[in-house]
């Protein structure tokens, strides 16, 4: 009780920019992949939120990954452990298709869900949870892809099913169901580290009336900064918190107070 009393604290007073990591869960470990493909392992969940807890992350973002594209069920059994030993506030999307998964949820210490297929398939769905937990609590996550035009278009399903719709009908789409937070993904950046999409996120936030986390290719901590700058409220990433060096040896790392200029909001 005492631990979700002090993450529920650290939501309402946390007054800055928020910067996030992103880990990808699937049967067990952690993994990251380049562009939703060849996903390598990262290590253990719980020994990964531990080293996170020590760099004092902003929040974290777990997401099952391959959980919508194989069907495959909730692991409430290690989601529930990863709450246990978390000191930031949590977030978790992969397979949610339930009212009673988000409230299970809820009640073993994570503060969002994170939809996207099911925002996708069912928006019903998620008008339903949004008007019984709060739009506070549900995050739309988008995930897209960019052609040689520029031109950006959903997916879902790790990234392998076309939805046919641009990214801006899809976020529009979100915010006609009330949700709190838009999570945009490049998939087409995605584990590159060779830099998010900027500009169009500057764009959207400009645009937008929520907050939205941008992810997909983050480069730097400078680049994060840019964002920061920009009013962009929250940036994610996932290579950049588990690689090190051009070899990309896996290592565990977070920026710390000092590295960054938060702003309050």
């Amino acid at each position: 009780m005492a631990q979700n009393l002090s993450k529920i604290f650290v939501i309402i007073v946390m007054p800055y920019n928020r910067l996030i990591p992103v880990i990808l869960l699937t049967e067990g470990g952690i993994y990251k992949t380049r562009k939703f493909n060849k996903p390598i392992y990262i290590g253990d969940p719980i020994n990964t939120v531990k080293l996170f807890n020590e760099l004092e992350a902003d929040e974290l973002i777990v997401l099952d990954f391959m959980a919508s594209k194989n069907r495959s069920y909730v692991d409430f059994e290690i989601l529930s452990d990863i709450a246990s030993e978390a000191f930031m506030p949590l977030s978790y999307g992969g397979g949610i298709t339930s009212e009673s998964q988000v409230s299970k949820l809820f009640k073993i210490g994570y503060e969002k869900v994170v939809l996207n297929t099911s925002f996708l398939q069912n928006p019903e769905f998620v008008k339903t949870i949004t008007n019984k937990f709060g739009s506070q609590a549900i995050t739309i996550s988008i995930d897209y892809k960019k052609d040689i035009f520029g031109r950006r278009t959903v997916f879902s399903h790790a990234g392998v099913r076309h939805s046919y719709k641009s990214l801006r009908e899809a976020i529009d789409a979100a915010l006609n169901l009330n949700v709190g937070e838009v999570f945009v993904n490049c998939v087409s950046n995605d584990g590159e580290m060779g830099g998010i999409d900027k500009d169009h996120l500057i764009d959207l936030h400009d645009s937008l009336s929520v907050p939205i986390i941008g992810c997909g290719g983050l480069k730097d901590i400078a680049e994060v900064q840019e964002l920061f700058d920009a009013g962009v409220e929250a940036v994610a990433g996932g290579a950049l918190f588990v690689f090190k060096g051009k070899q990309r040896g896996i290592l565990i790392s977070y920026p710390s107070s000092n590295d960054l200029h938060r702003y309050n909001k």
